[in-house]
Order: C-alpha cells, then structure tokens, then sequence
C-alpha cells in the first residue's frame, strides 16, 4: 500500500507553505507521520521528476524532501515502479519499499498537489511563485499523463 498524506495543518508563515506531509507505505510514515515541509516546492519538483520519467519506460528518479536526509528513491520498470523510502546519514537505510503501478504514483501526486492548490487558494497565496510553479508542473504532469494512458 502507498499513499501521500497531507495533513490539515497548512500553514502559511510568509511566503512558504508548510503542512504534515508524508508517505505511508504499509502502515509506516515516511520521513514520519509529523513529517513538515515545504509543499508548493516539493510537489513541484515531484511533479517534474514525473514528467521526465514519462520519458523512458525503464529509469530512476527520486523524489525528494526540503529537509533532512529522506528522499524516496524510485526505479520504473515498465508500468511498474518500485519504491525505496530511504534515509541517508552516515549509512544509507531503506526504511519502507513496494511496487506500485506507475499510474498510480502519477494519481497521487497529482490528487494531492490539488488539494494543497485549493488549500493555498483559500488562504489567500494562490499569487505566490511558488505555487503558480506547481500549477505549471502539474500541468504538464497531467498532459503527460493523459498521453500515456
């Protein structure tokens, strides 16, 4: 099981956008189910790595954290892509894994990159760069996607 999380907590100190966000792969939190980060830019660059793993049915790309040593790493082998939920310090330590459709992925990121643009919008940020960035990204991400399917 995989799922992205969005917790209800967004908060808007500024200009960035910060709200719990994590990944839960078979009952484990990913960084962890406290985890905050700055939304409008990952989703943006979750969205773009997405678009160019249109790009070959067989390739790595990782999707990546603000903050701190997580990043998911992700390798797609046709409608496939196996999953590596990884923590790098000294050592790098897989925390969580599946394969899920690549589909599926796309889904996720794209239903939750809605929800944090309706959110920003209701508090009033929809105007920030960052988030007309993620509009941008998913977008394309959508494109790409109804090309494929």
């Amino acid at each position: 099981m995989f799922k992205i999380y969005l917790g209800n907590d967004l908060s808007c100190p500024g200009t960035s956008i910060d709200a719990t966000f994590y990944v839960n792969i078979n009952g484990r939190a990913f960084p962890d189910s406290q985890w905050t980060d700055l939304i409008l830019s990952v989703l943006e660059m979750w969205a773009d790595n997405m678009v160019g793993a249109y790009e070959n049915m067989h390739t790595e790309f990782c999707l990546y954290f603000m903050d701190g040593p997580y990043y998911i790493d992700c390798i797609r082998d046709g409608i496939k892509v196996q999953i590596s939920c990884i923590e790098e310090r000294v050592n790098r330590t897989i925390i969580a894994n599946c394969v899920i459709d690549f589909d599926f992925l796309v889904d996720e990121i794209i239903d939750v990159s809605y929800k944090v643009i309706q959110a920003v919008g209701k508090c009033g940020f929809n105007q920030l760069d960052t988030c007309k960035s993620l509009k941008r990204s998913l977008q394309q991400l959508i494109k790409m996607h109804g090309k494929y399917k």
